[in-house]
């Protein structure tokens, strides 16, 4: 009788758990398809990201949510000129979005 109690508290706690790390752990995504779909890649904060690495497949779309902006460049440097400021949303990317930088907003 205690077992399946326990077993009941540990799942609950684990449950609450995840849900508190995937709030914390919000992070943007590139995903080679639009629309959001297709194989997906982390991106990581504060650094240029080039849309199109010169192996494996382009970036062309963002996933980006409510704690992050990301600016995408008319350059491969993020030095450019800003063309773009994404956030709070699934974005398609621009034909002139040719590198990304994503912040904490």
């Amino acid at each position: 009788m205690i077992a399946p109690k326990l077993a009941a508290l540990l799942l609950i706690s684990s449950v609450i758990a995840g849900v508190i790390e995937r709030q914390e752990n919000r992070d943007a995504v590139g995903y080679t398809r639009v629309r959001c779909s297709g194989r997906a890649r982390p991106i990581s904060l504060d650094s240029c990201i080039g849309r199109y690495p010169e192996e494996g497949d382009g970036i062309e779309s963002i996933s980006v949510p409510d704690n992050i902006i990301c600016q995408t460049y008319s350059d491969l440097e993020c030095g450019g000129e800003e063309v773009n400021v994404y956030h709070s949303a699934c974005i398609n990317l621009a034909a002139g979005d040719l590198a990304l930088r994503c912040i904490l907003a």
